[in-house]
Order: structure tokens, then C-alpha cells, then sequence
């Protein structure tokens, strides 16, 4: 590692030596801000999904209601009502 920098500071003076961990802080940072993205489109798709499932399990819900209130509407016109 120390020979590397050596032979940067040796070819490129001072200027390189500064300049090649900066590169590589920004190719991390880089790389890190992508995984975060990433993950985040998965979270979002996740998302995505359990809120349409939660809206046909409440359109089925919505449905089942509508048919207990018809049925009671009959029985209660069958009864005298």
C-alpha cells in the first residue's frame, strides 16, 4: 500500500497523492448512494403490492356487506316488515 502511494507521490507529486483518495471516496460514496436506491425501489415495490392487496381485500369485504345487507332487507320484507 505505502509503495503505491510512493510511486503516485513519485510520478504525480502531491496533487495525485490528494486526488487518488478522493476518487475513491467518490466511487464509494457512489456505489453506496446505488445500493440505497436500489433498496429503496424494492421498498416501493413492496409497498405497492400490500396496498393493492389491501384494496381487493377491502373490495371483497365491500362486496360481502353489500350482499348480508341485501339479504337482510329480504328477510325483513319476508317478516312483515
Amino acid at each position: 500500500m505505502w509503495e503505491f502511494l510512493t510511486e503516485i507521490l513519485k510520478s504525480g507529486g502531491f496533487l495525485a497523492l490528494t486526488v487518488v483518495p478522493l476518487v475513491g471516496a467518490i466511487v464509494y460514496l457512489f456505489r453506496s448512494n446505488q445500493k440505497k436506491q436500489e433498496q429503496l425501489l424494492e421498498l416501493y415495490e413492496k409497498r405497492v403490492e400490500d396496498v393493492t392487496q389491501s384494496k381487493e381485500d377491502y373490495e371483497e369485504l365491500a362486496h360481502k356487506l353489500d350482499q348480508s345487507i341485501d339479504l337482510l332487507i329480504k328477510v325483513f320484507k319476508t317478516n312483515g316488515g
